[in-house]
């Protein structure tokens, strides 16, 4: 990520930037910190403090609401972390702005990589000249979510929403069934259907994290929340989802 920053007016021949970098190196392994916390309340033995429960915005938001700084939030469909955005969109009371596009945390592809950090290096230049500069670009009236659409490769559609859910947005329940799609090469090629065929009665039960994973059996309900057995499968109504606007938003 440092590699492709946005380079600054003071910094032309990269000596800032090399000597960040630098610094970096000694920072802490992200993976050495989170690995052995097992539970949300775990606690760090390094720093003696509980990182699930003091590190994110969530064990501060009422600070960070009673601030009013302004947070642009960026997020990925394959990110670890795409509830998350979400959820600090609708909690945060300052003024907010949300990206969220069809990419990872941290994207392999070269292309992909490309288009997201092109978009937000604009995006942050954007934010920062209005809170900073005060430059009135238009940010703020603009629809504060921008999500990306996923059709296809190269196809996908950027649009914007003034909240989260859609208004219009309507859940569809997905049952695990038996078969594969070919689409994939890989041994967790499966179908999804909106059709329960009600061959497995028992709902998903919660794990342990100290327990291995139980062996599944073949077709579950996805949408199922009651622990325990059902006599019967209830009636699930398929729906879609309808974006507020198809505007393509400009970067």
């Amino acid at each position: 990520m440092d590699q492709i920053a946005a380079p600054v007016d003071d910094d032309k021949g990269g000596a800032l930037l090399t000597k960040a970098i630098e610094e970096h190196k000694g920072n802490r392994s992200v993976f050495d910190a989170v690995s052995p916390l097992e539970f949300r309340d775990s606690r760090d033995p390094l720093t003696k403090t509980l990182p699930n429960l003091e590190w994110g915005p969530a064990g501060h938001l009422q600070d960070i609401n009673d601030s009013g700084i302004p947070v642009y939030l960026w997020g990925g469909w394959f990110d670890g972390f795409t509830r998350d955005g979400f959820l600090m969109f609708r909690n945060f009371t300052a003024p907010r702005r949300f990206t969220i596009g069809a990419w990872s945390h941290s994207p392999k592809d070269p292309a992909i990589l490309k288009e997201e950090f092109a978009l937000l290096a604009c995006e942050e230049m954007r934010w920062f000249d209005y809170w900073l500069k005060g430059i009135d670009n238009g940010v703020q009236k603009e629809a504060p979510i921008t999500y990306q659409v996923m059709v296809a490769p190269g196809k996908n559609v950027w649009k914007t929403a003034s909240q989260w859910p859609l208004p219009a947005a309507a859940d569809t329940f997905l049952y695990f069934q038996d078969g594969r799609t070919g689409n994939v090469a890989s041994v967790n090629d499966g179908r999804l259907t909106t059709i329960s065929g009600c061959l497995f009665t028992e709902a998903i039960k919660p794990m342990s994290p100290r327990r291995p994973c139980p062996r599944r059996p073949r077709s579950r309900s996805i949408g199922t929340s009651s622990i325990g057995r059902r006599s019967s499968c209830p009636s699930r109504g398929a729906g879609s989802r309808s974006p507020e606007s198809g505007r393509r938003p400009s970067f």
